[in-house]
């Protein structure tokens, strides 16, 4: 129990139903004579399964791993009625968002999915496993094996629980998460970059006292599944937008964190709130369950779950705007400089506050953000004061 889902649980998988909800069959291994024990016993044992691994790998090297199947027996669910006493209820579903995206091809060397990603091939490796020959893009001899930590978005539980091989973890889903992974095995169909991408847009110049809208596009260019996907109700992508004058006073700011609370706020003191509309607040990527009574449900109760609220999610490919609006202060000094970035979290604060209040400060470790992506571009005002600063009208995009 102590373990979670261990090697041999899911390498024991022979079997998985498409509905999800963790539909699948466990075969007991057949054990290689004191497998399991310590000492010279276990040296014996496993000089045995290198000597003679047929057994070792009909219970252990099934194809089915190598399928998104595979994958979606766990990552796709539903909420039964049995269970919310409502009705068939909808819940995170990657497998079908990935299926239905352009991640999926008929032709296998153009098929992008879940292990290709989030299992990336480890070069020059010594584990017995290496080598594969019934995969595409493998060989029996390409000295690799597949690395187990199965890298997403979760840099922040590692650092609470610190268990063996952490930091390795910490570095690597923070570079997954900023867009700084390079897989070279999938180069030719993954492009290089950003998960997501972020565009800024607004007008040719600013003038004092007159209302101004900026619009920020974000895209979904990487995910394999929506962005955001998991349970909504943890994870938060978000645009924290500032405008600064030419003395680099914030004039406007969107989607700050809030220095007392941590939470998102859609302007300095406002709580963000779920569902707003695209021209107010800041851009949220988010979503809520709500039980049968229409009532948000805080604490991840999913049991109780018979709907969403809020949702708002970019499909692979496709992208999201939200609209700023502003009005230059009398006597601005300009250009305008405008900055967005496209920020992740794991948990939304609130559920943290509420299901595990004294975590954070008990570990001494606080749920850090990462940016996934920036931009920055510069509006000249006219008939306010210059400093004499080139003004860009063009946008920049980067990190």
């Amino acid at each position: 129990m102590q373990e979670g889902s261990s090697c041999v649980f899911c390498h024991s998988i022979s079997a998985v139903d498409q509905r999800g909800n963790g539909d699948y069959v466990v075969t007991p291994p057949r054990k290689y004579l004191w497998e399991g024990t310590t000492g010279w016993k276990k040296q014996v044992s496993d000089f045995m399964i290198r000597a003679v691994p047929r057994q070792h790998l009909a219970d252990y090297d099934r194809n089915l791993l190598r399928s998104p199947e595979f994958c979606g027996a766990c990552h796709k669910q539903f909420i039964p009625e049995a269970l919310n006493r409502f009705g068939l209820a909808p819940s995170q579903n990657q497998y079908d968002e990935w299926r239905n995206s352009h991640w999926r091809d008929d032709e296998v060397d153009k098929n992008l999915s879940c292990r290709d990603c989030h299992m990336r091939l480890v070069r020059e490796s010594t584990d017995p496993g290496r080598g594969e020959n019934a995969d595409v893009r493998r060989s029996p001899d390409d000295g690799a094996h597949r690395h187990h930590g199965t890298i997403a978005t979760n840099m922040f539980m590692p650092a609470v629980l610190k268990l063996p091989g952490w930091e390795t973890q910490v570095a690597l889903t923070r570079e997954w998460i900023e867009g700084k992974t390079v897989l070279p095995e999938i180069a030719h169909l993954w492009p290089a970059g950003p998960v997501a991408s972020v565009q800024l847009l607004g007008p040719d110049e600013a003038r004092p006292e007159e209302e101004m809208a900026l619009r920020v596009l974000i895209g979904n260019r990487k995910a394999g599944h929506n962005l955001i996907t998991g349970p909504l109700d943890f994870m938060r992508v978000w645009v924290h937008l500032r405008v600064l004058d030419a003395r680099g006073t914030v004039l406007f700011e969107r989607g700050g964190i809030d220095p007392v609370t941590r939470e998102i706020s859609d302007e300095p003191g406002q709580r963000h709130r779920l569902g707003n509309p695209r021209d107010e607040g800041t851009l949220v990527l988010e979503g809520s369950p709500v039980d049968g009574e229409g009532e948000l449900l805080r604490k991840h109760e999913l049991w109780k779950s018979a709907g969403g609220h809020g949702v708002r999610v970019v499909f692979p490919g496709y992208s999201d705007h939200q609209v700023y609006r502003f009005t230059p202060p009398p006597g601005v000094q300009g250009p305008l400089r405008v900055q967005a970035d496209v920020n992740f979290r794991r948990y939304r604060q609130e559920f943290l506050d509420l299901v595990v209040p004294r975590m954070e400060e008990e570990s001494g470790v606080f749920q850090p953000h990462a940016t996934q992506a920036s931009a920055e571009m510069t509006i000249p005002v006219s008939g306010g004061a210059s400093t004499g600063v080139p003004s860009a009208r063009v946008a920049r995009e980067g990190r």
